[in-house]
This record gives structure tokens, C-alpha cells and sequence, in this order.
């Protein structure tokens, strides 16, 4: 067999001839060490210009060796049924590994957004299907593959013109996969009631600041004051930090005052209260306590009280509570505060009067903070 030198190797095969069998004996032969004969075929392609492509079959006159190209990432063509094209695509009939870093590296300039890559998966009826996924992988303390993380994608609709895509993160936590947060025209959680809230918008079900959560605020439903004697409202949050009791035109039918009364989920408290109210109108003042509930002092039954009363929890372990108010009447004005704790978390606030008279107009509402 002849043995050819190592230019004449690389020159034959960056041409793209086809070797016949006794030409490939003599390849072959000319490398006692067949990594060298790999690594001097890998040099050729590196430094190849334009268009390289090998192709073949395990049953055709054409064999394909297994080959290694060099640079910052490596292809390991180990099917016989590949076809490698280095100007930038590469199609494989089976999936391939990479041991390597990789690198997509663009030259081009100019304002086009490259490289990319695409993961395409072409098929009518895909509505509300998944997509692509790129996943994370590594070996738990047993040495079993896992997959710690993954980002996917999705269709949410397919209709033209209207067309909705949603990218979806999902995590292993405790043992347990699961999708955590999606995107689609806003960012939300999972777990979180009403889901995508539209473009530009954040939908968890909990903040934190630094490790220390941060209280939301909900309004609650507003409830009629024109006929009744009371009116209950309950908390929507497991821990209740602050309470805003707002009254609009809130009229009695006789002379006595308004009054807010707190409690735990068993019921609201009617007596340990410490509260006063004051009131200012033009013919002098007037002052009323209580200790059945939070008072605010009306100054004329005639008239609408409008104003709001705040709770605050002043400290979580005794579940402390004070108060404070400001109001008016069209005939004055009243102002005060109070204090109540409570035998467990609050939950429930109700709005009554002082005495036996009843609601004839106006409106109440409560806006709760907590978490």
C-alpha cells in the first residue's frame, strides 16, 4: 500500500472527492495512529472556505468516519446517517451530543438582531399546545439525571391577527416539578387568582422587600347605610396590619353616635374599648366616650357623616389595636382615637350606633391591609 504524505491527505479530502476503496486503504495507511489522521482531517475543515459537506450510509460506497471539528465548540458525527454543512446548518437524523462548550458566533453588522435560534415545531392545530423547552439538567446526590429547571413555550392562540404566545418557567422544588411563573401579555404567578392581568402588569400572590413581606391593600364591597342597624364586614387576609373605615352621607335616624367594633374570627368585641370623640361646630363643642367599640361623634342627626376611621396593629403579639378618626357633618366637624386588644387576630369589624337607632342614608366601606 502507498503512503501518501499528510498535505496530499488534506487536500484530498477538503476537495469533496470520492475515495475509491483501494485509495482509502491508503489513506488510511499512511497514519499508524488513527487520531492524527482525525485531527489533520478536522485542521483541513477548520481552515476550508465555502461549502464542506460529508454524507453517506452505513451500506453505501461512501463511508463516513466519525470526524471532530476543531475550534471553540466541537460536533461529534458518530451516525452514519448524518450530514454536516459548515456554512451553518447542520441537519442530524439522530441526536447528537455536545461534550463541549458551544459558541453561535454572528460577524454580521448592522441593526439585525444575530445570531438566533429557532425552535420551530411546524403543525396545524397547535392551539393552546406547548412548545419548545430548554432544559436544565444535573445529577442528584444518588448520581441520577435530573432536571432541575426548564424554560418552554406555548400557543395560546392560534387565530390570525390575534395570534398569543406565552413563554412558561418551571422548577423542581422538594423533589416536586412544577410551573411556577408565566408570561404571556404580563408577568404572573401560577398560584395566583386571575392569571395574566394584561400588558405591563405583575400578578403574584406575595411580596417581600428585603425578606420581610410587604402588605397589600383590598377594598371591600360597599354596603348601604340607607335602612338597618348594622353592617358586618370580614377580613380577606390571614394577617390584618391596618383598617380604613370610610363613610359617605352616613345618617341616623335619632341623636346618638357611630360606632366600629373589632374582633377575632369567634365574633366582634363590645366592651375593653378606651375611645373618645370630640366635635366642633359653630355654637360650641362636645365630647363622648365609649368603651363598647371605636365612637364617632355625630353632631346632628339630620345630617350625613362623611370622613374616615383607621385601625392599626400596634403590636402583633398581644394584638394591640388604636384608632384614629376625622369626620364632618356639614354641622361639625369630629375628631378622636381609641384603643382595644383583642384575644386573637383580627378578622371581623362591624359599623352600628350607640343606641337603638337605625341607618336611614348613606354608605359604608372598608378598605383591609394585610397578608
Amino acid at each position: 500500500m502507498a503512503r501518501l504524505s499528510k498535505s496530499a491527505v488534506a487536500s484530498f479530502f477538503v476537495s469533496g472527492s470520492r475515495p475509491s476503496e483501494s485509495q482509502f486503504s491508503d489513506l488510511i495507511d499512511s497514519y499508524q495512529d488513527f487520531s492524527d489522521f482525525l485531527q489533520e482531517m478536522s485542521t483541513a475543515l477548520a481552515t476550508k472556505t465555502g461549502v464542506v459537506a460529508v454524507s453517506g450510509s452505513a451500506t453505501s460506497a461512501h463511508p463516513v468516519l466519525p470526524l471532530s471539528l476543531g475550534g471553540t465548540g466541537e460536533a461529534s458525527l458518530a451516525s452514519a446517517q448524518n450530514t454536516l454543512n459548515t456554512a451553518g446548518l447542520a441537519v442530524l437524523a439522530s441526536a447528537n451530543e455536545f461534550t463541549r462548550n458551544q459558541a453561535i458566533i454572528s460577524t454580521t453588522t448592522g441593526s439585525a438582531s444575530v445570531p438566533q435560534l429557532n425552535l420551530n415545531r411546524r403543525a396545524l392545530g397547535l392551539g393552546g399546545q406547548s412548545l419548545g423547552i430548554v432544559r436544565f439538567a444535573g445529577q442528584d446526590s444518588l448520581l441520577a439525571s435530573t432536571v432541575y429547571s426548564k424554560i418552554g413555550g406555548a400557543i395560546v392562540s392560534t387565530s390570525a391577527g390575534g395570534e398569543t404566545g406565552r413563554i412558561e418557567f418551571n422548577t423542581i422544588v422538594s423533589g416536586a416539578s412544577g410551573q411556577r411563573f408565566a408570561m404571556a401579555g404580563g408577568l404572573y404567578s401560577i398560584a395566583a387568582s386571575g392569571g395574566d392581568r394584561g400588558i405591563g402588569t405583575i400578578n403574584v400572590q406575595e411580596y417581600y422587600e428585603d425578606g420581610e413581606r410587604v402588605e397589600t391593600s383590598k377594598l371591600d364591597t360597599e354596603q348601604s347605610t340607607g335602612t338597618g342597624t348594622s353592617f358586618d364586614f370580614t377580613s380577606p387576609f390571614t394577617t390584618v396590619t391596618k383598617i380604613e373605615v370610610l363613610f359617605q352621607g352616613v345618617s341616623l335616624s335619632g341623636t346618638e353616635d357611630l360606632l366600629v367594633q373589632v374582633g377575632p374570627s369567634g365574633g366582634v368585641v363590645t366592651s375593653g374599648y378606651l375611645s373618645g370623640s370630640a366635635d366642633i361646630n359653630a355654637s360650641g363643642q362636645g365630647y363622648s366616650t365609649s368603651t363598647a367599640g371605636m365612637i364617632v361623634r355625630k353632631a346632628d342627626a339630620s345630617q350625613g357623616t362623611n370622613g374616615i376611621l383607621v385601625l392599626v396593629l400596634a403590636d402583633a403579639t398581644n394584638n394591640d389595636w388604636v384608632s384614629s378618626h376625622s369626620a364632618d357633618d356639614d354641622a361639625a366637624v369630629s375628631t378622636g382615637g381609641g384603643k382595644v386588644t383583642l384575644s386573637g387576630v383580627l378578622n371581623k369589624l362591624t359599623i352600628l350606633d350607640t343606641g337603638g337607632d337605625s341607618f336611614d342614608a348613606g354608605s359604608v366601606n372598608v378598605r383591609w391591609y394585610g397578608f
